[in-house]
């Protein structure tokens, strides 16, 4: 299920979504479930990454308009996602260099070169996250790298 990219998204979409998943998101990342995850890390290691980004920057973006309870809901799959991430940051290097990378574009750090800057600088466009939802992403960021 976690080793190709549609499987990981339903997975994703279902677990960091529904209240009914609570119990996965304890203290500690079921070693089964890091297990997978970890197994696969392309393409785990990216959709955690953006979707703490995205749930981080769509929070503000409910509660900009007003709705309570999506910015709830959007809190819920980025305090989940931030669980796992911390989870896996021992064991995924490369999800640490994901997050370093995004949290400098986001900050406005001058482009770095390769595929990663690209793909991710590609990403925070094409959702037109203006600069507060970015300051966020960064913060998030800063502190599920702590």
């Amino acid at each position: 299920l976690l080793s190709h990219s549609d499987g990981a998204r339903g997975f994703y979409v279902t677990t960091l979504t529904i209240q009914d998943f609570e119990p996965v998101f304890g203290a500690e990342l079921d070693s089964d479930l890091a297990e997978a995850i970890c197994s696969s890390p392309n393409p785990n290691v990216r959709l955690l990454v953006m979707n703490l980004a995205m749930s981080t920057a769509t929070e503000l973006a409910h509660l900009a308009n007003g709705n309570k309870d999506f910015a709830a809901g959007s809190r819920m799959t980025r305090d989940r996602t931030s669980m796992v991430i911390k989870s896996l940051l021992g064991r995924l290097p490369q999800i640490g260099e994901e997050l370093e990378t995004l949290k400098q574009i986001a900050d406005g750090v001058e482009p770095g070169e390769g595929e990663l800057w690209k793909e991710l600088g590609a990403f925070l466009d094409r959702w037109g996250y203006d600069a507060k939802q970015r300051a966020a992403i960064s913060d998030q960021i800063s502190l599920v790298m702590l």
